[in-house]
C-alpha cells in the first residue's frame, strides 16, 4: 500500500513540475522536450513448437508472428535552472485481451549541480541527488533503452536480473577531466525493493541498497551500442579519433523478509573506428534471511545465478551497416547437491542497418543458436527475428 501511494505522489509531483516547467520556458528554447520509441519484430522462423514450448532463461516461447518489443513516449522538462530535470515516461504493456495500454516506467526529479566557477574548465564536478521511480543503478546494458542495443533482445544475464524498475533515490557525482578524456560517475541509493520483478513468491516490499562505479576513459561514450559515432574510413584519412574505453562495476543487496538477495556486475566496453567489443558479467546469491526462516529450509532456499556474455560489432560500410555477434553463458544454481548447475549457452549474429545514425531508426536481423551445456534436455530452440526500431 505504501508502495502504491509513493509513486502516485512521485509521479504527480514529476507531471506537474513538467507542467511548470512548461510555463518557465524562455527564449533560448523550449522548457519540455518529448521523446519517445518504438520497436516492433516479427519471428519468421522458430525452432520451438508451440505444442510443446519450454520455459528457461532465453527461452523463445514468446518469439512468434508480429510483436511489441518496446514502445516509450515521455517528455524531459527543464525549467529556468539548469541544475533541476524533470522525466515523466510511459511504456506500453500487453493487456489480457491482447491491446496494449501504457503504464508508466520513469517518473522521477533529478538535481544535477555544476558551479559556475568550474564551467567549461579542466575539472567539472558534479553532485546532485535523483528521486522517484527509474531504473536502478545496475548493469550498463539494462540502464540502455532497448532501441540502443545491437540486438533485439538483451543478454540472458541482463534480462534475468532480479530487478530493474523501483522507486527510491540515489546520490550522484560526476567528475569530468579534460573535456571527454576522464568521466567518472558514482552512484549510491535505496530503493523500495520489489520494483518490476521478484525475488520469489515470497518477496515483499524491503530496502534495498545499489552502489554503481563507472569510468569513460578518453573519448565521450557512443549514444547506445555499437560504435555509431566513429568511422574507420576518416580514421584512414586523418582524423585523429581516440577510443572510447568504458569500465563499470555494480552491487546490490536487498534485505527481504524471507531471504538476503545480494547481486554484483562486472561490465567492460570498447568503441573506435567503427568497431567494438563488450562484455558483462553478473552474478546473484540468494540465501535465507535465517532471522526469519527455518534453518531446516535454508538448503533448499539458498541457490544462485550467474551469466557472463561478450558481443562485438563492426561497421562494414560507415555508420550505415553493421554485423555483430555475441556469445552468452547463463547457469543457474537451484541445488547443487541433488541436481547438477543448469547452464545455458546463446549465440546470436546480428545484422543492423542504419537508416538514420545512432539507433534513431534502424532495421535488425537476428539469428538465434540456443545450447544446453548442463542439467537440461538437448535444446532445438533456435530462432530468427527481425526487428525495425525508430526513436525521436
Amino acid at each position: 500500500m505504501l508502495r502504491r501511494v509513493a509513486f502516485v505522489l512521485t509521479t504527480a509531483v514529476s507531471l506537474l513540475a513538467c507542467v511548470a516547467a512548461a510555463f518557465a520556458a524562455d527564449a533560448a528554447g523550449p522548457a519540455v522536450v518529448p521523446y519517445g520509441a518504438v520497436l516492433a519484430a516479427y519471428t519468421p522462423y522458430n525452432q520451438m513448437p508451440v505444442n510443446n514450448a519450454i520455459t528457461y532463461p532465453g527461452s523463445p516461447t514468446n518469439e512468434r508472428g508480429f510483436r511489441l518489443v518496446n514502445a516509450e513516449l515521455g517528455a524531459v522538462g527543464m525549467p529556468y535552472w539548469d541544475w533541476l530535470t524533470i522525466v515523466v515516461s510511459g511504456e506500453a504493456e500487453q493487456n489480457s485481451n491482447g491491446t496494449y495500454g501504457l503504464a508508466m516506467e520513469n517518473a522521477y526529479v533529478k538535481i544535477a549541480y555544476l558551479p559556475d566557477a568550474l564551467k567549461g574548465g579542466p575539472f567539472q564536478a558534479t553532485h546532485g541527488i535523483t528521486v522517484g521511480a527509474m531504473k536502478i543503478p545496475f548493469s550498463e546494458q539494462s540502464l540502455q533503452s532497448l532501441n540502443m542495443l545491437q540486438f533485439i533482445r538483451m543478454a540472458v544475464a541482463t534480462e534475468q536480473m532480479p530487478i530493474q524498475y523501483d522507486i527510491g533515490a540515489t546520490l550522484d557525482a560526476d567528475y569530468r577531466v579534460l573535456q571527454d578524456m576522464l568521466n567518472v560517475n558514482l552512484r549510491f541509493g535505496g530503493f523500495d525493493g520489489a520494483g518490476n520483478m521478484v525475488y520469489g513468491p515470497d518477496n515483499n516490499a524491503s530496502l534495498q541498497y545499489v552502489g554503481r562505479a563507472r569510468v569513460d576513459l578518453l573519448h565521450k561514450p557512443p549514444p547506445g551500442e555499437g560504435a555509431t559515432d566513429t568511422d574507420l574510413w576518416d580514421t584512414c584519412r586523418g582524423k585523429v579519433e581516440l577510443p572510447h574505453i568504458g569500465l563499470g562495476y555494480s552491487q546490490l543487496q536487498n534485505n527481504d523478509l524471507a531471504r538476503v538477495v545480494k547481486a554484483w556486475d562486472l561490465e567492460a566496453d570498447i568503441a573506435w573506428a567503427g568497431i567494438s567489443i563488450s562484455g558483462e558479467y553478473i552474478f546473484t546469491d540468494y540465501r535465507p534471511n535465517l532471522a526469519s526462516t527455518r534453518a531446516t529450509d535454508a538448503l533448499s532456499d539458498h541457490y544462485t545465478s550467474a551469466g557472463w556474455w561478450v558481443q562485438g560489432g563492426v561497421f562494414v560500410v560507415p555508420k550505415i551497416v553493421e554485423l555483430a555477434a555475441r556469445y552468452e553463458v547463463y547457469a543457474m544454481d537451484l541445488l547443487a547437491e541433488v541436481e547438477p548447475v543448469r547452464r545455458i549457452a546463446e549465440t546470436n549474429l546480428g545484422l543492423n542497418v542504419h537508416i538514420v545514425g545512432n539507433h534513431k531508426a534502424k532495421f535488425m536481423a537476428d539469428y538465434t543458436i540456443r545450447q544446453q551445456l548442463s542439467g537440461m534436455p538437448q535444446l532445438k530452440n533456435n530462432s530468427v527475428n527481425l526487428a525495425v526500431g525508430m526513436m525521436f
